[in-house]
């Protein structure tokens, strides 16, 4: 029921406010969640206030911890619940790609989340990167002597410390960096982790999984400057810019797990071998290598450079499939004519190996999954729309041919025969002379006209629209 999902997000964003460890799962489950109820309304204008309404809830639960529990819960419901949810419901359309709607998700919950910043500055007259370093000056003595009295090593525990130490320096000068790079990785969870709750499966978009994902143009043209910045320049625009290129590096580190994704659906790997990959990518300093990795993708394209597996006697071990019809068939909707399978916009089902090997790398077809089907409807509901358009056209201007008879000027020989024959260009010529267009191939010789005197034409305007043209060739 959609209006169950407003108490059920405040409540998850209260959750995430106290417990921060679960909230990159307990945010985007809650937008997903939103999103699907907006989705689910009469009208896309409902989902606004479905969206209010969460703040109330978030600021009702988040009361139980105290004023302060009150505040970041109401912020997480905002920034990272209400906004994103809202640019699902605004952007999933047609022909929509999956990572445009990344982008504006991180974009609303970036704008969120840097209000709520602004707002406590403004409120508190201290910036709240600084005030969550006094958090952490108070809590480090406190956990470095649970630490101790858990039996860790000195050694341990200076290193332990140092870290905090780096954690604090961090959140005190780049602590917009952190809010907007934290955006980053939402989105993408709401959108692919998260999509097929929030509805993203039955909407009109582009086909494409995470393997797909690319950041936008403008990240890498931003990346190169600020990276200079931030080596050669001191103070306050180093800090800047280091603030700007944590968000960005976010961006093409996901860039870079789309590859390394890619990679894997390519090479058909298990769960059993993805685990263990995926886990290695995020153990430092690998997450900056395929960072890196995200960034040269923009300019070398490594996908496009990966080889499909596509050759002839795949594709024919799949047609054989095909006309098994085992188990295996997956339904798939044509994109073009397929010899002894369907016409373009059909829905047909055909096996595995044949749609994987054969139709789809060579896009032939796509997959019919109920978004895709959906988007067919569309397109055929807009196609039966502009028929019938075209039709009226073809019929007011058949109207014109009533009556209507076009002169042509041949070269004659013996017995009225001429030379060559009259050609539908010479029709459509004359035909625009008196203020009439047509397609020369819309003009049906069915057979050469080859004598003088009177003949029929037909001249199809439309496939269910068919105009009578008197022709009369005359002696030159």
């Amino acid at each position: 029921m959609p209006f169950l999902a407003p108490p059920l997000a405040g409540l998850a964003a209260a959750l995430a406010a106290v417990l921060p460890p679960v909230a990159p799962y307990l945010l985007p489950a809650a937008a997903a969640r939103l999103a699907r109820a907006g989705r689910e309304m009469k009208s896309p204008a409902a989902a606004f206030p479905l969206a209010a309404a969460v703040l109330p809830f978030a600021t009702a639960f988040g009361l139980l911890g105290g004023g302060t529990g009150a505040i970041v819960a109401a912020t997480c419901a905002l920034a990272f619940v209400a906004l994103p949810a809202l640019g699902l419901v605004a952007g999933a359309t047609e022909n929509r790609r999956r990572e445009e709607l990344v982008w504006l998700s991180a974009a609303l919950s970036g704008v969120g989340a840097l209000g709520a910043i602004l707002a406590v500055t403004l409120v508190e007259g201290v910036d709240p990167g600084t005030l969550l370093a006094r958090k952490f000056d108070i809590l480090r003595p406190e956990l470095i002597e649970f630490y101790r009295d858990a039996g860790w090593t000195e050694e341990t525990l200076a290193a332990t410390g140092s870290a905090f130490d780096r954690m604090r320096d961090l959140v005190t000068w780049h602590l917009p960096g952190l809010v907007l790079a934290f955006c980053a990785i939402h989105a993408a969870l709401l959108v692919y982790a998260f999509g097929r709750r929030a509805g993203l499966e039955e909407a009109p978009l582009v086909p494409g999984s995470f393997a797909t994902f690319r950041t936008p143009l403008a990240a890498a043209a931003a990346f190169i400057p600020a990276g200079a910045l931030a080596a050669l320049a001191d103070g306050l625009a180093a800090r800047a810019a280091v603030t700007l290129l944590i968000p960005l590096g976010v961006l093409f580190f996901l860039r870079g797990m789309a590859i390394i994704r890619a990679l894997l659906d390519r090479g058909r790997v298990g769960l059993l071998i993805r685990a263990p990959v995926y886990v290695l990518a995020v153990q430092m300093p690998i997450p900056v290598l395929v960072a890196i990795g995200g960034l040269l993708d923009e300019f070398l394209d490594f996908r496009g450079r990966i080889p499909r597996r596509e050759d002839g006697k795949r594709a024919a071990a799949g047609r054989e499939e095909g006309s098994k019809r085992n188990m295996s068939d997956v339904k798939v909707i044509l994109t073009d004519e397929v010899r002894g399978l369907g016409n373009r916009g059909e829905v047909v089902s055909v096996a595995a190996g044949y749609a994987r090997n054969f139709l789809l790398p060579k896009e032939l077809a796509y997959l019919a999954t109920p978004g895709n089907v959906k988007r067919l409807e569309q397109e055929k509901k807009r196609y039966d729309v502009s028929q019938a358009k075209e039709k009226d056209q073809a019929a007011t201007v058949a109207k014109a041919f009533e009556g209507l008879t076009v002169t042509v000027r041949k070269k004659a020989g013996e017995h009225d025969t001429i030379y060559g024959s009259v050609t539908a260009s010479e029709l459509a010529e004359a035909l625009a002379a008196k203020g009439i267009t047509v397609d020369r191939r819309r003009i049906d010789l069915e057979e050469p006209i080859k004598r003088l005197g009177t003949h029929t034409v037909h001249v199809r305007l439309h496939r269910e629209v068919v105009a009578t043209l008197n022709v009369e060739v005359v002696a030159a």
